[in-house]
């Protein structure tokens, strides 16, 4: 992997021969605000839809068959305070291309012409396209809540960071969203493609001189370059808690913890959080799921994320009404075994073979190599994935016994029904 600058935008380089398609991403990075969150989500939708060259879904799609099946994609992230919107195609290597084409160039030129050259009937962006893709975005945020699992998540963090960006929905609000026309979103899109930092990143076999006249099609001069995140380490003075009411069989028990651990504190403190996660909650040989869910049967499901761009962690599960207070009252117990050192060899080595095999595992997939060296760059980390596995297993027991240590409880939110009840 080779980090550099090319034409005044950072690069993220991955070169393989193992896969039979390659992939070029584009990554704006831009700071969370309900506004601009608002905007950039519906404008990453709305340059999906065509270009100047290819105006309609049919134009495009018609095109992509011609580059061998290649396909297009958008993605819209979260890594701490940052909002993360991609635009990528993947497509097939030139050396399986029929007639010696070169695909590279080609798929290059698509996706590049799909952000800087856009289609704009009448000086702005076509209106039925952007009335459609409202529809599509406000329905997307409001069927989050139909998963009560991850909504859960999101609500607790949301009560958890309230007045923090990371707090926000990544795709915006809904009243933002609808209140946008044609033409301010085609303003908002002038600002956000010349000023945003970005990030290209290729996985697969690239042409770096094919790649540096694409990009010097950028204005680079006022976007400065990728933002580097040092999360602020908070520290509750008590527990918050929250209780929502709705139709539900099955209650959500949340909980939000502040952690002493942030990627800023370097490659070793986030090798050491990992693992602490795996043995806590983030793997089926947890003291989680040993114990709160398989021994004591207190829960449906119960596992821990650690969020390393904020300093945070969330504990979610699956209860009965009955057994909330059981449930809460046995997961801060077993962060307390973790906290005194009761860590056995056999929980140390499952820990370090899950996460060791989480990064092997990732350099099988395009997309978590991508999304992991864009999170490096955000970290201002240049540890490989073959060098944070081995960091992983050279995490000790004290060591994942003090970032134990550090995590303090903030929030509590608990989803539940009128009545109660049980449920999957």
């Amino acid at each position: 992997m080779e980090n550099k600058v090319i034409s005044g935008i950072q690069a993220c380089l991955i070169p393989s021969r193992k896969f039979k398609t390659n992939s070029i991403c584009i990554s704006f990075i831009a700071p969370l605000s309900e506004k601009d969150a608002s905007y950039n989500a519906l404008l990453c939708n709305v340059l999906r839809r065509g270009s100047a060259a290819y105006p309609s879904l049919t134009d495009l799609n018609i095109r992509l068959e011609e580059l061998y099946g290649a396909n297009l994609f958008t993605q819209i992230r979260k890594k701490g305070d940052f909002q993360l919107v991609t635009l990528g195609v993947e497509f097939l290597d030139n050396s399986l291309a029929l007639s010696g084409e070169d695909l590279f160039s080609e798929a290059a030129e698509l996706l590049f012409g799909l952000i800087l050259e856009p289609h704009l009937p009448g000086g702005c962006f076509d209106p039925a396209y952007v009335e459609s893709e409202k529809t599509n975005l406000i329905d997307y945020i409001n069927a989050k809540i139909n998963d009560k699992r991850a909504y859960a998540v999101s609500r607790c963090f949301e009560l958890m960071c309230a007045g923090e960006p990371f707090g926000l929905d990544e795709h915006g609000k809904t009243g933002i969203v609808s209140a946008i026309d044609p033409c301010s979103l085609f303003e908002h899109y002038k600002a956000f493609v010349s000023r945003t930092p970005m990030v290209v990143c290729c996985v697969g076999r690239y042409d770096e001189n094919v790649l540096s006249k694409k990009l010097s099609r950028f204005k680079s001069g006022a976007r400065g370059g990728v933002p580097v995140a040092r999360p602020e380490k908070k520290r509750p003075s008590s527990v918050r808690e929250f209780t929502d009411i709705m139709e539900v069989e099955q209650a959500k028990l949340s909980m939000g913890f502040r952690s002493s651990v942030t990627c800023a504190d370097g490659a070793d403190s986030v090798a050491a959080l990992s693992l602490f996660n795996a043995v806590f909650g983030g793997s089926p040989h947890s003291k989680l799921f040993e114990n709160v869910r398989e021994r004591l049967s207190l829960c449906y499901y119960c596992a821990s994320r650690p969020e390393r761009f904020k300093g945070a962690m969330i504990v979610y599960s699956g209860v009965e009404d009955k057994n909330i207070a059981l449930a809460r009252e046995e997961i801060l117990r077993q962060l307390e075994r973790i906290q005194k050192g009761d860590i056995s060899d056999g929980e140390l080595d499952a820990a370090v073979k899950t996460q060791v095999n989480a990064y092997k595992s990732a350099l099988d997939s395009p997309a978590s190599m991508e999304d992991f060296y864009v999170s490096q760059l955000i970290a201002g980390d240049s540890s490989t994935i073959e060098e944070m596995a081995k960091r992983v297993a050279a995490v000790t027991k004290e060591r994942i016994s003090e970032v134990a240590r550090g995590m303090v409880l903030d929030t509590v939110y608990v989803l539940r029904g009128a009545k109660g009840g049980e449920g999957a």
